[in-house]
């Protein structure tokens, strides 16, 4: 990033109108790529006796424990990186020699006023937002000019991790988070070289907490309004590895064939950082990956602008095919509505057929019932003439052997078998 210098008579000027201010104050500058576990490191240097912001930008569906930055800074430094044609996504140096003089002092004044507002006259606060890893030289003159010492803790994470996040939470391509990781490190590194600084690894906050709070208290000097003793309960209750969605090990950065390189080299050196903040070798590397980066970004952005169109047009050309074939089976389920229709119709036909066919088995029954009734009928009557017949028979017998015995039927015997005897005779002639 290219630093706006102000001539020495306008921060002169500058510096005189704070001269009535309270005597100087520290600010914790926490800084640190975005994904990286700055917002706890943040809220325990807060358990630490570092005052927080008036107006926190609090928890949500990316930060379950709360970003702990003022939710107006971060509104503010949007607006100067998107006057600078950048944004906290954009891996390409920022140029603040873009802005007017009146602009430059405009953004300068608009965040003296903020930090004055959001931070009071607390004598120690801790201040972050990763978009000032971009900003740093622009805060060191900011922040010198109200009287405010500026004291650095480096956040610092595997990029694989934040490359994972930044794909879950902003759907980035790993490429881009790869090069967004290492702009936000060789930034806030070379411009927090002048500045009593201490590097912390996230891995480390998470698994061994006292340990960091040992170093940093060792390493920045800073009269802390509270000890360990008195704030760990409370860390112990922040501080929690279920945070932690992503966790790769350090050597996986040097197998990842996109890492291995700058972005492999960039994060030893911080490795080393972390024992020794100043190490000539480690800063002498950064400063080589750095101008390596810089040679090479116009062609990664061309590689970049290509790529992108490539995509575009093929995004493009899939989206056609898709809203032909969207076509396709709209005209598909078309028919099929019109078939279901067909079917539909069919079904209700028979169903009426059905409902025809359950009207005569109906009646059916009902004439069988009939016949059953009828039949039933007959065979009382057939029942009814048989014993009539029967006792009319009985009655003829009766009748019979009363007229056998009879005076009469034996009176004309004679004249019987006289009858018979004659019809005997005559059939014989």
């Amino acid at each position: 990033m290219e630093t706006k210098v102000k001539n020495s008579k306008e921060i002169e000027n500058l510096r005189n109108e704070n001269d009535a201010e309270s005597s100087s104050r520290t600010c914790i500058l926490v800084l640190g790529m975005h994904r990286s576990g700055t917002s706890a490191i943040t809220r325990v240097l807060n358990f630490m006796g570092a005052a927080l912001p008036q107006n926190i930008l609090g928890a949500n569906e990316g930060n379950e424990t709360g970003h702990w930055e003022p939710e107006n800074l971060l509104e503010l430094h949007d607006e100067l990186l998107s006057e600078l044609d950048s944004s906290w996504d954009d891996w390409q140096a920022i140029d603040l020699n873009k802005l007017s003089d009146d602009r430059y002092l405009n953004y300068k004044k608009r965040l003296q006023t903020l930090i004055k507002q959001e931070y009071k006259d607390a004598k120690l606060f801790v201040l972050k937002d990763p978009r000032i890893c971009l900003l740093l030289p622009f805060y060191s003159e900011l922040l010198e000019e109200i009287n405010v010492e500026i004291k650095i803790v480096a956040q610092f994470r595997n990029p694989l991790d934040v490359m994972d996040s930044l794909q879950t939470r902003d759907e980035m391509l790993s490429s881009d988070a790869a090069l967004l990781w290492l702009q936000y490190v060789l930034c806030s590194e070379k411009s927090s070289r002048n500045f009593k600084r201490v590097f912390v690894k996230y891995d480390d906050v998470l698994n061994d907490w006292r340990t960091c709070h040992g170093v940093i208290v060792s390493s920045l000097d800073v009269d802390w309004l509270y000890t360990l003793e008195e704030i760990e309960d409370q860390v112990d209750q922040f501080i929690s590895p279920k945070h932690c969605h992503h966790s790769h090990k350090d050597e996986e950065v040097l197998f990842d064939p996109l890492l291995r390189q700058w972005v492999g080299e960039a994060y030893n050196a911080l490795l080393v950082l972390q024992k020794k903040p100043n190490s000539d070798n480690a800063q002498k590397r950064l400063d080589e990956i750095a101008e390596e980066f810089e040679k090479a970004a116009p062609m990664l952005v061309q590689i970049k602008k290509s790529l992108s169109h490539f995509y575009k047009q093929q995004i493009s050309e899939g989206e056609q095919q898709i809203a032909q074939k969207d076509n396709v089976i709209a005209e598909k389920q078309q028919q099929i509505v019109q078939k279901d229709n067909v079917i539909a119709e069919k079904q209700q036909q028979i169903v009426q057929k059905d409902n025809v066919i359950a009207e005569k088995q109906q009646q059916i029954v009902q004439k069988d019932d009939v016949i059953a009734e009828r039949e039933q009928q007959i065979i009382k009557k057939d029942k009814f003439i048989n014993e009539l017949r029967y006792e009319y028979q009985i009655e003829l017998e009766k009748q019979r052997d009363l007229f056998l015995y009879s005076k009469c039927w034996k009176i004309t015997k004679p004249l019987r078998i006289s009858s018979n005897f004659l019809k005997h005779i005559t059939r014989r002639m």
